[in-house]
């Protein structure tokens, strides 16, 4: 399922796909998704200067890059400017999974209130998605529209509070459902 970091980060790095965003935005991406995919391990050092010269840039965007992803909580910096790609420790899941039910619940009751036809018409084309997984026995891509789903009612809820707190738990949230349910 992983590679070594580095090979991971050479091959994101130079991935010839054009991403929308500032150049910081295009590190961060890249390699947010390769930390939520396990395609750059936990314990994995991240070095400025390496995908500095990588991506053909200076480490300023990099650094910026890689402060994002501290403060979504999947790396983590150590002194001498090493980063290292955090895991979620085992006793962490319940809370996550309790939180995430707590907000998800508080902003559906307020969706409830508020919602609109056109987005109960996005819901239901949801449902019916995850249904057509069901049926496939695909679970990562279930989970995926499962997260979308949620995500919708807490953006619909009109609580930007329930939001930002869904958003700022989701991305742990899809690191453990991309490493644990992978088809």
């Amino acid at each position: 399922m992983t590679t070594s970091s580095g090979n991971a980060v050479n091959r994101l790095l130079r991935d010839d796909q054009a991403l929308a965003g500032s150049l910081v935005d295009q590190i961060w991406k890249r390699l947010r998704t390769a930390i939520i995919h396990g395609e750059i391990f936990v314990g994995a050092r991240l070095v400025e200067l390496q995908i500095a010269e990588e991506m053909g840039t200076s480490q300023g965007p990099v650094r910026e890059a890689l402060q994002r992803l501290e403060q979504e909580g999947l790396v983590e910096r150590r002194a001498r400017s090493a980063t290292i790609v955090t895991e979620t420790p085992n006793e962490s899941i319940h809370d996550l999974i309790t939180i995430r039910s707590l907000v998800e619940r508080l902003a559906a009751q307020r969706a409830a209130l508020r919602i609109t036809d056109d987005q109960l018409d996005q819901l239901r084309n949801l449902i019916e998605q995850m249904r057509v997984c069901v049926r496939q026995y695909n679970r990562l891509a279930l989970e995926h529209l499962n997260m979308e789903f949620h995500l919708c009612l807490c953006r619909w809820s009109g609580n930007p509070f329930f939001f930002r707190l869904w958003l700022s738990i989701s991305v742990q949230m899809q690191r453990l459902i991309a490493q644990r349910f992978v088809d």
